[in-house]
């Protein structure tokens, strides 16, 4: 499964740099909007979360699997970090680059061994994500300047994330106030919204936010439930890092923290979010618990 993933993060990240830096990818495709890697995706702009939810997972089976002894495929699973990071910033992806940055945080804290090492692979992406800026700053301008525009931080008046996402987040907030039990039901809100009619909603297929689109779509009692799933994750985070920083103890392995910050970026509260009943994503996510529930039950265990 390792050398799987190994393939197709080279393979996407070999055609990410041919489409940056020739402006097609190996299948044609041209830059969205000239400022969007959407590499083998293609139209679908989907490179960069792709990437950055499955690089802790590529992490943990590393460590998994060279845990005794870091050999040669084990740096070149490094080598694809430090160039993988780069791609997610490079596909203008903010979200993604956040989640990158939040797992990568959340590793560095909390790991045992292999927390230097992760600190490294950062550093020297970061590094070099400078030093392509400062030849062509079109990704720095969407991920940080336009931020800062569309937040509203050098104007009188404040936006959640936007303006365009603070309209859709007030439609779904009017949504939920009409349908606050049990919701409208999964994937149901372009159909209420035109059935509604009303100036008032400014409604796209999905609330662009899981914890909005649970609310709305699955009504109080399923975004209680997700609230809790949550709430208990970063209990046990905050639990593992305590008794690490002033007990010397671990709660967790390093392989079991891996695809805990799988889970951190897919609970991740305070982001805009793709339509959490999509395919591809429920792919991801039911994937990676899987993977967390493994590590419980067959790992190599720490002393």
């Amino acid at each position: 499964l390792l050398f799987v993933l190994y393939f197709i993060f080279a393979i996407l990240n070999l055609d990410a740099f041919i489409q940056y830096f020739t402006g097609k990818n190996l299948t044609g495709y041209e830059i969205s909007g000239g400022i969007r890697l959407g590499g083998l995706f293609g139209d679908e702009l989907i490179l960069g979360s792709y990437l950055s939810r499955f690089i802790p997972v590529v992490f943990g089976l590393l460590i998994y699997v060279y845990s005794d002894k870091l050999d040669k495929y084990a740096l070149i699973g490094f080598l694809l970090f430090f160039f993988t990071e780069i791609v997610i910033f490079l596909s203008g992806e903010r979200a993604a680059f956040f989640f990158t940055n939040l797992a990568a945080l959340f590793l560095i804290i909390s790991l045992k061994k292999f927390n230097l090492i992760r600190l490294s692979i950062v550093c020297l992406s970061f590094s070099a994500i400078i030093i392509l800026s400062s030849f062509n700053d079109t990704s720095k301008k969407r991920i940080i300047d336009k931020t800062v525009d569309q937040i509203g931080l050098n104007d009188e008046k404040k936006y959640i994330f936007s303006k365009h996402h603070s309209k859709i987040y007030n439609s779904a907030w009017i949504i939920f106030e009409e349908n606050n039990f049990m919701g409208i039901g999964p994937k149901n809100l372009r159909k209420y919204c035109d059935q509604k009619n009303s100036s008032e909603l400014d409604c796209y297929s999905h609330p662009h936010n899981h914890y909005l689109q649970i609310l709305v779509e699955g009504g109080l009692i399923a975004f209680l439930i997700y609230c809790y799933a949550f709430i208990f994750l970063i209990y046990q985070i905050l639990k593992h890092i305590f008794l690490k920083f002033f007990k010397k103890q671990y709660l967790f392995n390093d392989i079991q923290l891996c695809f805990m910050s799988c889970l951190l970026i897919l609970f991740w509260p305070l982001i805009p979010n793709g339509n959490l009943f999509n395919n591809w994503i429920n792919c991801i996510f039911f994937y990676q618990i899987g993977l967390f529930l493994w590590s419980f039950q067959d790992y190599k265990k720490d002393d």
